[in-house]
């Protein structure tokens, strides 16, 4: 029997409203990270969605991966859509990870990474954060790897991660890197643009945190052709 501990994205806003006698949107919920900036004006965006409403939507979602590609200035074909980042996190579990499967994790990070792997049967080895960049990944299906990190918020800088990842493509190891928050600490430590030709990289990124919209649930991720064919 495994034992697992789903993770909990936000809090129970409905349910701890009623037990304070409170509204939700007089209560802050400090269990997410968000952009204190707030959201983009979306009212109209979200109006004008609602004429579509009685319509599947288009599952290829071409606006979102040519409105993607064109801010990683790479291919549509690289853009892989999402329910958010966590959806993504557990289709690439459920894709890649067989029972007996090794998967590297750093500590402390994201439990999502843990979660999902062992769901599918990983043995998991942890390693100290700060040192995720030099180990040597033998006899390896994954690397899971969240930069910056969630919860303490430390940046690997792109050289190290670049380095980690060509340690992993040349032991067959796929690199998951999780870029949710990189667009509030510096953004120009992505390796994004490697992950669009490298067929063992794979960069989660999220909507979610940026632009401060966690109920749309969007994310996506950047990864070679060639993997996707897998």
């Amino acid at each position: 029997m495994l034992d697992l501990q789903p993770c909990i994205h936000g809090a129970r806003l409905s349910e701890c409203a009623q037990a304070v006698g409170k509204r939700t949107d007089e209560l802050l919920d400090f269990s997410v990270n968000l952009n204190p900036i707030g959201p983009p004006k979306l009212k109209s965006v979200v109006l004008d969605a609602y004429n579509s409403i009685t319509n599947y939507p288009d599952n290829r979602y071409p606006g979102l991966k040519k409105a993607a590609a064109d801010y990683f200035h790479v291919s549509p074909e690289n853009i892989v859509p999402g329910n958010g980042s966590s959806e993504l996190i557990r289709l690439l579990a459920e894709t890649m990870i067989e029972s007996g499967d090794k998967v590297i994790i750093p500590a402390p990070t994201f439990g999502e990474y843990e979660f999902q792997c062992k769901l599918f049967g990983a043995d998991i080895e942890y390693v100290d954060y700060n040192k995720i960049t030099k180990i040597q990944p033998v006899n390896c299906k994954a690397v899971f790897l969240c930069n910056p990190n969630n919860p303490t918020g430390s940046l690997l800088n792109r050289k190290d991660v670049i380095s980690l990842a060509q340690n992993c493509a040349s032991s067959g190891t796929f690199l998951i890197v999780d870029e949710a928050f990189i667009e509030l600490s510096n953004p120009h430590e992505s390796v994004a643009d490697i992950a669009a030709s490298n067929d063992f990289v794979i960069v989660l990124r999220s909507v979610t945190k940026t632009f401060a919209v966690p109920g749309l649930r969007i994310g996506f991720a950047v990864a070679s052709p060639g993997l996707q064919s897998f």
